[in-house]
């Protein structure tokens, strides 16, 4: 159930259920679980664009937590209870045909099984570019970027508008197991270039990104990136 603070904003309570399966190859292990609990989740978006925003805001903010049933293929069950969150901020300033967007996200829980459910992950266009999506993963994940773009061509045809873009990131993040070892030392630094086309089909990217750490990447995306 949720409560339209105003048409921008909403607060929501609300209850999860869920069952799947885990399997890491490297470790040969597998187990199934089920989980359970409620949340609460705070969410404030005025942006004129999701993908391509000029002005507005976008907060959003949960909290949650579950009892889980986990059930290795091997041993015996056990339940365990966990606390999550993800938060997440992008905010646009905008002069003239320049837009600067800044962006920061944390997520993570503080379950301590083997195989977390609750697993965060980075990589991928502006989520440390240079890295392949969802490269990066582990039980605590923090990222924040600055994403430039220049309005090139407005492409204005009446009824639809097809703007292109140029424009680069710099981003700075990582994932971490325990939150003893998140530190912004520690964090990954990346950074892309990119063309991009604000289409009917959604935002399309040509774009090429890398980290301070050596891996690049050659990216051409149709969809969000955030």
């Amino acid at each position: 159930m949720g409560w339209n603070i105003r048409p921008w904003a909403a607060l929501t309570l609300g209850y999860k259920g869920q069952t799947g399966s885990i399997a890491v190859s490297a470790l040969d292990s597998k187990e199934n679980y089920d989980l359970y609990g409620p949340y609460l989740d705070l969410s404030y978006d005025d942006l004129d664009s999701f993908f391509f925003p000029s002005y507005g805001s976008y907060l959003n903010g949960e909290i949650g937590y579950s009892n889980t049933l986990r059930r290795p293929m091997s041993g015996e069950s056990e339940s365990g209870d966990t606390v999550y969150y993800n938060l997440s901020l992008i905010k646009p300033f905008t002069y003239d045909k320049h837009t600067v967007v800044f962006s920061i996200k944390t997520a993570g829980s503080d379950a301590d099984n083997l195989l977390p459910i609750y697993a965060q992950d980075l990589g991928g266009l502006f989520n440390l570019s240079g890295y392949h999506r969802y490269e990066l993963n582990g039980r605590y994940s923090a990222l924040t970027s600055l994403i430039y773009r220049y309005r090139v061509i407005d492409n204005n045809f009446g009824a639809f508008k097809f703007p292109v873009y140029v424009g680069g990131s710099l981003e700075k993040g990582g994932v971490w197991d325990r939150t003893s070892e998140m530190s912004w030392r520690s964090a990954i630094t990346a950074g892309s270039v990119y063309v991009a086309v604000d289409s009917i089909l959604g935002p399309v990217y040509l774009s090429y990104g890398q980290t301070s750490t050596g891996e690049s990447s050659f990216y051409l995306s149709l969809g969000g990136t955030l």
